[in-house]
């Protein structure tokens, strides 16, 4: 298995896309995984999406 930590700052209209991406391109590998989003202080609503 594979994890994958992100950082993430004021990234709430970013985030659905990056786990999206990043969760096809893994499985499209084969590639058992697990993607953890880090919320740093975000004052949007990054955290609330995590």
């Amino acid at each position: 298995m594979l994890s994958v930590i992100v950082p993430a700052y004021n990234e709430d209209k970013l985030i659905q896309i990056a786990y999206n991406t990043l969760n096809t391109l893994l499985e499209s590998h084969g590639i058992e995984n697990e993607i953890i989003f880090v919320d740093d202080g975000s004052t949007d609503m990054t955290q609330n999406l995590i």
